[in-house]
């Protein structure tokens, strides 16, 4: 521990003198620019991987990482609403590079380099926008998880430097099965986001959107060509983007498969379940009203959650969302009211109200292309055996004294 303590002491104080002595700068002519990807982490926030930029100048004794993806949280409260609206704030942060592989090497992520194949005015100007960059009133920007983050910021750079870059990936997908590649087709998190994600995200992506993601930023970087006019002859050139690719780090973190973490299995056998009491409640002309508002109290949280990312996020993928239709904090509502006996009459015109917005969400979403995750069919299975139970085993008028 006390170890640990110094080496925290030891990158704190390089880190404070460090953009000081980094700020007059420039490189020679053998220094190596490069990029950076590394593998994804454990953490959701470090799923789809990392990218950074680093400045390799031995005859300087500089060896620096820029990095995108530096964030502060306050509380997570607060940091969960940013990022859910897209206010989230990143900044741009520098540190020597055995303290970036250090900490990759402890969470067993591998690093791969892309070495940028760049003149030395090219690479004159990258590090020049680099301090520019770093400088405490420039370092902060609005991040956006599909617009702006860690990977497109270096693409961007990249393309101002370099000019006239053609990109190219063998293979082209949609937003959606892009993060579902990552998080995992059944998890609770890819769940969550196919309920946020709307329309735009079952588009087909251009080659440049694809390189939100680090990995595919990195393919296109192996792949990418530059055109350029020559300055002397007038004459266009071609370039390849990369000079050279190698691996720092060999990943050793293999993802962890839990059987909770498996929305579709856990909500079908949800419905198995509800099944089963529904089954015995009409046997016995009986209805548990508590599992009814329990149910809908559920269902109307997601679809706070749904509304709040469909109206008042600024990403681009969420709207328009077919999952307002069905999921909607009104069912917050009829559950507080349904389960009080003399309130219940009035929730009568909600049961129809209900299956028909389930039955409207099905069919617009088969017709303008929308994807509708496994978990989501479980979940409507649910609310449809509940609401058609109705009369089998509840009589509103007997029901409101």
């Amino acid at each position: 521990m006390q170890k640990m303590t110094k080496r925290i002491v030891c990158f704190l104080l390089v880190l404070l003198s460090f953009e000081g002595v980094f700020a007059e700068y420039t490189p020679s002519e053998s220094a190596q620019i490069s990029v950076l990807v590394c593998s994804p982490g454990e953490p959701i926030y470090s799923q789809f991987g990392h990218a950074a930029i680093r400045v390799c100048d031995t005859a300087k004794d500089v060896d620096v990482v820029f990095d995108y993806g530096v964030f502060e949280i306050d509380d997570v409260l607060s940091f969960a609403w940013n990022f859910l609206t897209g206010e989230m704030y990143y900044l741009l942060d520098a540190r020597p590079y055995h303290f970036t592989k250090t900490i990759y090497e402890y969470e067993q992520r591998g690093i791969v380099e892309y070495t940028l194949n760049l003149t030395q005015q090219e690479k004159e100007q990258l590090c020049k926008y680099l301090l520019w960059n770093l400088k405490p009133q420039n370092k902060s920007y609005l991040y956006n998880f599909f617009d702006d983050n860690c990977a497109t910021r270096i693409r961007d750079i990249i393309e101002n430097v370099c000019g006239d870059v053609e990109w190219s990936m063998e293979e082209q997908e949609t937003w959606r099965q892009t993060l579902l590649r990552y998080m995992g087709e059944s998890s609770w998190e890819a769940w969550g986001s196919n309920l946020g994600l709307g329309l735009p995200a079952d588009k087909m992506m251009t080659v440049r959107n694809m390189m939100f993601v680090p990995d595919y930023l990195g393919k296109c970087i192996e792949n990418g060509i530059v055109t350029k006019e020559d300055a002397a002859t007038g004459k266009l050139e071609t370039k390849n983007v990369t000079a050279s690719t190698r691996i720092l780090l060999e990943g050793r973190l293999s993802p962890k498969l839990s059987w909770w973490n498996n929305a579709s299995v856990m909500l079908w056998l949800a419905f198995v379940l509800i099944l089963i009491v529904t089954v015995f409640e009409i046997k016995r002309k009986k209805r548990f009203v508590l599992c009814d508002s329990l149910i809908f109290f559920v269902l109307g949280l997601l679809g706070c959650f749904v509304w709040i990312t469909s109206f008042f996020s600024v990403h681009s993928l969420v709207f328009p969302n077919c999952n307002v239709l069905w999921l909607t904090p009104l069912h917050v509502i009829f559950a507080l009211v349904f389960i009080i006996p003399s309130w219940r009459n009035i929730t009568k015109w909600y049961i129809p109200f209900s299956v028909a917005m389930v039955v409207v969400y099905v069919l617009i979403s088969g017709l303008i292309g929308q994807f509708i995750p496994s978990p989501s069919w479980a979940v409507m299975a649910i609310l449809v055996l509940r609401m058609i139970s109705f009369p089998y085993n509840f009589s509103f008028r007997e029901n409101t004294n």
